[in-house]
């Protein structure tokens, strides 16, 4: 019966059930009724559709006004089967079920309606009963105005439309595939040219598939392991306007797959001094039943090479959703405390559902320097005016003289600076990884470019996903500026008597190294060199060359704002117009 669901046993059952359709289309034709054209089907139509209404219970009153095309009720009985006395209203979901005998006539009843706008009981075309009391008297209205054109329709229907598809089956199915199969209507079956398989995801009734055959038997392919679907099938007739109502329904399951995991970073570098580090690993999961996983560490033993599991105060794990779309993403993070040098090694994350399981490795090393970018990172206060952060909020971003960002976290909400966390985020990428903050606070996969720069150039936008995020990565952010070295100061470029350049500035707080960027007169190219101390001579008689130069401050924890000095009418001034 249209309407009817039947799910597969179990979801891992794969035998053919024979799901059968419209009782009243399939109910057994006696001797006296068999027909063979014309009019003869027409009265066979007929008494089948009075059958049908009997056996679901409707009222002798009610079948006889309702259930007979070739004798539709006059304009005064279109009223009086909703009047109280013979009140045929409960009964139309039963009473257009039988009519619509397994065909959908909606072609023909749009085409030949009186008046098409009056189109509240059109459903009765497709099999479908009154959707509310409240449609009751614009139901009344459309049966007074197009019953009898549908009812033709009916009949015309009963002679040219296929019933629908019998005995819809799952032969076999994978993890991204299932093989289905059907039986031709029992009704019109030589008219039936083609057959319209209508697959959805169960739970979203999203159409994710829809395939035209020629054949009782089709492959559905491309789909998501462990995932809920509904597949029906459809009559069609040659000229694609005829066609029967959808099969019953079935649900099946896709087989399920193990998870993927990917380490978050193969290799996680920290400073020799640093008090902890967060590593992490993710978990993509397939499919919307979500299974039960769990994740496990362990740490490698140098000696033996096998792996325990770690355990106790100084491990703290974190495990969360980074993502709900299809495949979902995991995050499981482990903060390590109180390190020391047996803390440094490999580390492995396994994730594990009842379908299997994988793992990666991670590597804890020490981090003696924030390497050098190839090319001078832009100043973020030149940044954040590029991108119109307003003011007193710009003053995040430190000034156009190099200094130190001058609000807190707190001033920056404060100053009702929400809306600009995301610029100033963007801005200050350069030479900083808070990923570990940020996965200790649960920042979504998609946002981690905020936090640790890496793939920043991928971001053309801030995703929408981020903007609830955005204030703990400022917090993050913020958390360890106080690590990173302060911006150079002092810094004086001098050319001495054999064309030599020497660069001197101020020895800068929290500096272990420093990174000196040159670039030549008319070239787009920048010479890098790393120092330990606070100068730096350019050999080569270039002191009339080179017309700019930027200096960056670092440190295990992160570089410093750049500094940059410009050549300009034999002078070397500071300049924060940068120019790449």
């Amino acid at each position: 019966m249209r309407g009817l669901i039947r799910y597969v046993n179990s979801r891992n059952d794969i035998s053919g059930v024979d799901l059968g359709v419209n009782e009243c289309s399939r109910g057994e034709r006696t001797g006296d009724e068999k027909e063979t054209e014309g009019e003869g089907k027409k009265v066979e139509g007929a008494i089948v559709v009075g059958q049908c209404c009997r056996k679901r219970g409707v009222t002798e009153t009610c079948t006889r006004m309702l259930c007979n095309p070739q004798n539709p009720p006059n304009d005064f009985d279109v009223y009086n089967i909703f009047e109280r006395k013979l009140n045929c209203q409960p009964y139309m979901n039963a009473i257009s079920e039988c009519l619509a005998d397994g065909r959908d006539h909606i072609h023909c009843c749009m085409s030949e309606a009186k008046d098409r706008d009056e189109n509240a009981c059109f459903g009765m075309c497709r099999g479908e009963g009154i959707d509310g009391i409240a449609a009751w008297d614009k139901y009344q209205t459309c049966l007074a105005i197009n019953l009898h054109p549908m009812f033709r329709c009916f009949e015309r229907g009963y002679l040219n439309i296929p019933t629908s598809p019998l005995s819809l089956h799952i032969v076999s199915k994978s993890t991204d595939s299932v093989v289905l199969s059907w039986s031709p209507p029992a009704v019109n079956s030589n008219l039936a040219e083609s057959y319209q398989v209508i697959c959805k995801e169960a739970d979203s009734g999203f159409i994710e598939k829809t395939i035209n055959t020629r054949s009782y038997k089709v492959t559905l392919t491309s789909l998501r392991a462990d995932s809920k679907y509904s597949v029906h099938v459809v009559a069609v007739t040659r000229d694609g306007h005829h066609r029967s109502l959808p099969s019953e329904t079935i649900h099946f399951y896709t087989a399920g797959v193990a998870p993927r995991v990917i380490a978050y970073r193969e290799t996680v570098s920290i400073p020799v001094d640093a008090s902890s580090v967060t590593i992490a690993c993710r978990m993509e999961m397939s499919g919307i039943t979500h299974k039960s996983a769990h994740f496990e560490w362990k740490k490698m033993q140098e000696k033996t090479s096998h792996y325990e599991k770690v355990g106790g105060d100084k491990y703290s794990f974190i495990n969360y959703i980074s993502s709900h779309e299809h495949p979902r993403h995991y995050v499981s993070a482990l903060q390590i405390r109180f390190l020391k040098p047996s803390d440094f090694g490999t580390y492995r994350c396994t994730a594990t559902n009842d379908v299997g399981s994988s793992s990666a490795d991670i590597r804890v090393v020490q981090r003696m320097l924030t390497s050098a970018t190839p090319i001078p990172p832009e100043p973020p206060y030149i940044c954040c005016q590029r991108l119109g952060i307003r003011s007193p909020c710009i003053a995040v971003c430190g000034s156009e003289f190099g200094k130190h960002a001058s609000l807190r976290a707190e001033s920056f909400i404060n100053s009702h600076c929400e809306d600009e966390i995301s610029k100033f985020l963007t801005c200050t990428t350069a030479g900083v990884d808070e990923g570990a903050c940020c996965l200790r606070k649960k920042v979504p996969g998609i946002c981690l470019p905020l936090c640790d720069g890496f793939q920043m150039n991928k971001l053309d936008t801030i995703p929408h996903a981020c903007a609830v995020h955005t204030f703990s990565i400022f917090q993050c952010r913020m958390e360890n500026a106080e690590s990173r070295p302060a911006t150079v100061s002092g810094l004086k470029a001098i050319a001495d008597s054999d064309g030599d350049l020497l660069l001197r500035w101020d020895l800068t707080p929290r500096a272990d190294m420093y990174h000196v960027y040159w670039k030549r007169k008319f070239s787009t190219t920048w010479e890098l060199s790393s120092v330990g101390t606070t100068s730096k001579r350019i050999y080569g008689n270039v002191a009339n060359d080179i017309d700019e130069i930027v200096v960056v401050a670092s440190n295990s924890f992160g570089n410093a704002h750049p500094v940059r000095l410009i050549h300009s009418d034999d002078k070397w001034i500071a300049s924060y117009n940068f120019q790449f």
